[in-house]
């Protein structure tokens, strides 16, 4: 997977238990929501703050770039929606300055053949998941030789390359990770073998988690950072 991903925070990821102060000032925060496997801006995307409630919706522009406003040092949750497009999930935690992030989307069928390539079928009312594993911050770097449970659906299946291979019991340089069939809910990541992570789903301002949420038809990005050698 390319390291572009360090942006998306998961083309699709939820927080747990999301909350936000309903007294605290507003920022600009300008989306750019992007294709995951072309990096070109999908335009006509809707854009909504789903947590904290109480915030809006834009729709994308011909550059991809929708700008919303969201409580400042908060932890934000937003859902992406396009007819040709997975919904997507992706948290992020706001600093107190207007800034741009980047997120993904994806075609329907490229989740197929992510399933496909882990050898099994989507599954009516189940979400997918897809997880990154990052190095240190400021490395550049994935983390190799993690091994990551669920619990729930199918998988681990890890990647080698771009696509997942199931003889894999670990991460490769890539950091990634699948997860197929999970049920709608709040699932909780586990993560273990030849390094430690901090946990975080979002960017890396975000607080230490490692609850996301799960929902059907959709795709969750989850995003581990600092994951270092013990």
């Amino acid at each position: 997977m390319r390291n572009r991903w360090r942006h998306a925070a998961v083309a699709c990821v939820l927080f747990g238990g999301c909350g936000g102060d309903s007294e605290a000032e507003d920022v600009a925060i300008t989306v750019l929501v992007t294709e995951v496997t072309s990096d070109e801006p999908d335009p006509d995307t809707e854009v909504c703050v789903v947590a904290p409630t109480g915030y809006g919706c834009g729709t994308t522009g011909a550059d991809g770039r929708v700008t919303l406003n969201v409580p400042a040092s908060s932890d934000v949750v937003f859902r992406s929606t396009r007819s040709d497009r997975m919904t997507g999930l992706f948290a992020y935690t706001s600093s107190d300055a207007p800034e741009e992030i980047e997120v993904d989307t994806a075609d329907p069928t490229l989740a197929q053949v992510l399933l496909l390539g882990a050898g099994v079928e989507a599954q009516e009312g189940m979400g997918q998941v897809l997880l990154l594993a990052r190095g240190p911050t400021g490395s550049g770097t994935e983390a190799a030789g993690m091994t990551f449970s669920l619990g729930v659906g199918d998988g681990p299946f890890y990647f080698g390359g771009s696509q997942p291979m199931p003889e894999l019991t670990e991460t490769t340089s890539d950091g990634a990770v699948a997860f197929a069939n999970v049920p709608p809910g709040e699932h909780t990541i586990t993560a273990a073998g030849a390094a430690s992570c901090v946990t975080r789903v979002g960017f890396d301002r975000g607080v230490d988690r490692t609850g996301f949420r799960v929902e059907a038809g959709a795709l969750t990005f989850v995003r581990l950072v600092d994951c270092a050698p013990r």
